[in-house]
């Protein structure tokens, strides 16, 4: 498979997930809705299905307001705290010259604006992309990984970034991390309103286990499928950026440096930011060749390096 047709089947595998998501979300909206109603209104099952048809429209409509108005906010503020909370410092073209130049002329080559480029003080190999979109745009590098890359395998390590950017990955993940937690909130209001009305009245357990539900099965569903969807984006990076360099064996080398040292420590402060990573900051150093389990896999944040790293010889 040549990285065209690797891009294909990504883009529509991302495609696919978030379909799919979305289905996810108003599912969850809706069977919440009718737990509520069932149980609240105290009336047969026909009439509460014909209810929380005829009420879901309004309801969804609300969730969808609220969702996309905390999305606007996390979207203008989030990658300023990403990049306070990691301890990242932007840098001068005078003091990182080689890589200035390196992220400038892959942005020529990918038709962006140039990223800002921020440094971690870490010895650690670990890089990732943030921002609002390509104008408003930052890479981020650990010391370790540009002191121990070679000059091909760090801008291999640059485009891989650079194809975040340009596929809009950084909106994309805000948005599903967004709908994820106010789910998971939402999940945990109707759990603690229900139960405590229901020392009052009998109609408060509806609504907590409402919030049962969508606490013990959405949530958890939900997450389920960011991790997926945020697995398929970290193939389409890797083949797009080996698309802006032509030279996926050193993103794969680049890989394999990366996967034998990718911890950082600064990154345990925002958790919720390890999928923006080129390889998952919060795993030990060294465990470049251990096998994953189907299970692991599901829960992890970033595809297993040696699947990415065959992915690209197959590529080449």
């Amino acid at each position: 498979m040549n990285i065209y047709d690797e891009i294909s089947r990504n883009n529509r595998r991302t495609l696919l997930t978030v379909i799919v998501f979305l289905a996810v979300v108003l599912a969850i909206i809706f069977i919440a809705l009718f737990i509520i109603i069932i149980q609240v209104g105290e009336v047969p099952f026909r009439i509460a299905w014909s209810n929380t048809l005829s009420v879901f429209p309004f309801i969804s409509a609300f969730a969808t307001i609220i969702i996309l108005l905390w999305t606007i906010i996390s979207y203008r503020f989030g990658d300023t705290m990403i990049l306070k909370f990691v301890g990242a410092r932007a840098v001068e073209r005078t003091t990182h010259f080689d890589l200035y130049n390196t992220v400038e002329n892959l942005a020529i080559t990918c038709g962006l604006p140039v990223p800002k480029i921020y440094i971690i003080n870490d010895e650690s190999l670990n890089a990732f992309a943030t921002g609002r979109d390509p104008h408003h745009s930052v890479i981020c590098f650990t010391t370790g990984i540009v002191a121990k890359l070679s000059t091909q395998e760090l801008e291999a390590v640059a485009a891989h970034e650079m194809a975040h950017i340009a596929n809009y990955d950084i909106r994309l993940q805000l948005i599903i991390v967004t709908v994820v937690g106010m789910i998971a909130m939402l999940g945990e209001i109707m759990l603690r309103s229900g139960y405590l009305a229901s020392g009052r009245d009998n109609k408060g357990g509806g609504i907590a286990f409402a919030g049962l539900f969508v606490l013990l099965i959405g949530y958890p569903l939900l997450t389920l499928m960011k991790l997926s969807l945020s697995r398929n984006r970290e193939y389409l990076a890797d083949a797009t950026g080996s698309y802006y360099t032509r030279d996926p064996l050193s993103l794969a080398s680049a890989l394999q440096k990366i996967s034998a040292d990718p911890r950082v420590e600064s990154a345990d402060q925002m958790k919720a930011a390890a999928h923006l990573f080129i390889d998952d900051p919060s795993v030990e150093a060294g465990r470049q060749h251990a096998r994953v389990s189907w299970f692991a896999r599901m829960l992890a944040t970033h595809p297993p390096i040696h699947d990415r790293i065959d992915r690209l010889r197959g590529a080449a």
